[in-house]
């Protein structure tokens, strides 16, 4: 990953007055002029990309039928930038490559036109983008210009200005060749050679323009200067270039194109730089005294004034905490008072009855008394046991809770297997289904001599 930027280009191409037909070309990132089959084009793009190629062009796309010559430079540089190797290179090799195929089908044309009449010198003028650094390759009087912070600065050779300060007689042939000697001021005679500008670390809001000869014949560098500053958006600036040129008389064909740097963004992932410091022992006593230390932090950024119904609410809510608390412990309080007080009163009762049954008890033993109908199973047995069974009968006995005819009849008969007279005088057919509060009818049979 590198930088990425956003991009947007406009191109104009018209056909000059005295032509009969457009040769000029153009590279806008994959399209040229042959995709439009007009003399007369307007294209704009907007990308965003981390590499771009834009070029303009004039007589280095040729097509004669006549003599059998199809030459295009503009296609070789869409060939070479479709090639997986151009993907891979950096901007010095691709700025070298195309370069090379500028310098190659420049000679080609020159070794066979050079002779011709009219002929007019190859020429190009080519920008290059990769990351956030751009080069330019020039060949003839094509012209590539930066534009920053309404600046313009000419990045192709400049052999226009020693001619011109020759023709008007400032300066000789000999100080022209001396000039271009000593400090490698262009001359008119390294038209054919190729130039390449130094790298050029981009900026946002960085423009260039891109213009064949067409344009440059009729105006001036503070031209284009002026347009983009009157006019933000670059096509309609680079339209009012073109109708400048055309109004002052332009007769050869026209191009320029304007690239302008919207964003530049940088997309390189960079690992996180290890802290050499030795790291410090986490203890309970450092853990308490950083968030101590935040806390206080906190407290002293607090403003109470912007945060009454925060503070309001977070009072409400801690006193219906607190009061739900105390309501829980009430009555938890209250649950085990009533519990302890039952618990008291049961054991208070259960206290009560052991002690009427050990009088009950008691009382029977020592006195003999006779047992009436509230009296216990069990108090039957313990009596029998004593052979206590001087009672009145016939009587009536109420069965209570443990009672059994073998109890009942070894109580009052001092023998527990007569048992069956008390079934058949009360009509029992099941000596095991006698119920509590029933009353038996318990005879006599020591003045019945038969029920012996």
């Amino acid at each position: 990953m590198g930088y990425v930027s956003n991009v947007i280009a406009s191109v104009t191409s018209r056909k000059g007055i005295v032509k009969q037909k457009n040769e000029d070309n153009f590279y806008i990132n994959g399209k040229f002029m042959d995709d439009y089959e007009t003399d007369s084009v307007l294209a704009s793009i907007e990308n965003k990309s981390d590499s771009f190629i834009f070029s303009v062009s004039n007589s280095i796309d040729i097509a004669d039928k006549e003599k059998g010559v199809f030459i295009s430079v503009t296609k070789d540089i869409k060939k070479y930038h479709e090639k997986p190797e151009y993907k891979e290179s950096d901007l010095s090799t691709r700025t070298e490559q195309i370069a090379g195929i500028i310098s190659e089908t420049g000679k080609l044309i020159n070794s066979i036109y050079s002779d011709s009449e009219g002929f007019s010198f190859p020429s190009i003028a080519c920008l290059l983008i990769k990351d956030n650094k751009a080069s330019v390759i020039s060949l003839g009087n094509c012209k590539a210009f930066i534009i920053r912070g309404g600046h313009i600065k000419q990045l192709s050779s400049e052999w226009e200005k020693t001619q011109r300060l020759l023709k008007l007689g400032i300066i000789t042939n000999e100080q022209v060749l001396d000039l271009a000697t000593r400090y490698g001021i262009p001359t008119e005679n390294s038209i054919n050679e190729i130039q390449k500008s130094e790298e050029i670390l981009l900026e946002e809001r960085d423009l260039f323009v891109l213009s064949t000869s067409g344009l440059m014949n009729q105006i001036e560098i503070e031209d284009i200067n002026e347009a983009f500053k009157k006019h933000n958006d670059i096509e309609t600036a680079v339209n009012s270039l073109v109708k400048i040129a055309v109004k002052s008389g332009a007769e050869d064909n026209i191009t320029v194109m304007a690239i302008r740097i919207e964003k530049i963004t940088n997309t390189y992932v960079r690992e996180p730089v290890q802290s050499r410091k030795t790291p410090r022992k986490t203890t309970p006593k450092s853990i308490m005294t950083l968030l101590l230390i935040r806390f206080i932090r906190k407290i002293r950024k607090f403003d109470i004034r912007k945060s009454y119904p925060s503070v309001i609410a977070f009072i409400l809510v801690i006193a219906v905490i607190i009061g739900g608390v105390s309501l829980i412990k009430s009555l938890s309080g209250k649950v085990a008072s009533n519990k302890d007080s039952i618990e008291n009163t049961i054991q208070d009762d259960e206290h009560l009855s052991d002690s009427t049954t050990d009088d009950n008890t008691n009382n029977t033993e020592t006195n003999g008394n006779n047992i009436s109908e509230g009296t216990t199973g069990g108090t039957l047995q313990n009596t029998a046991e004593n052979g206590e069974n001087g009672k009145t009968l016939p009587t009536k006995y109420t069965v209570k809770k443990g009672d059994t005819l073998y109890n009942i009849s070894k109580y009052f008969y001092g023998d527990p297997t007569k048992y069956r007279i008390i079934m058949e005088y009360n009509n029992i057919t099941d000596p095991s289904k006698i119920q509590i509060g029933q009353v038996l009818e318990i005879p006599d049979i020591y003045g019945d001599s038969s029920d012996d």
